[in-house]
């Protein structure tokens, strides 16, 4: 199911024990990612604008 909560459509992906709504375009990209035992912080499919407020929530992301 597509979700519209956030800056761009997201579609639930999981994997073992991970499980994380993604944006649309890049699940399939994730999945593959987290298939080959790798860990992910964060994706965003476009220039991040839904991370634009990290440094003044965490400031130690401000770099």
């Amino acid at each position: 199911m597509t979700s519209y909560e956030g800056t761009q459509p997201t579609v639930l992906v999981r994997v073992g024990n991970l499980h994380a709504q993604i944006d649309e375009q890049l699940a399939p990209a994730i999945q593959a990612i987290w298939e080959c035992g790798i860990d992910t912080f964060t994706c965003c499919q476009n220039l991040a604008e839904s991370n634009a407020d990290w440094p003044t929530k965490l400031p130690h992301m401000a770099e």
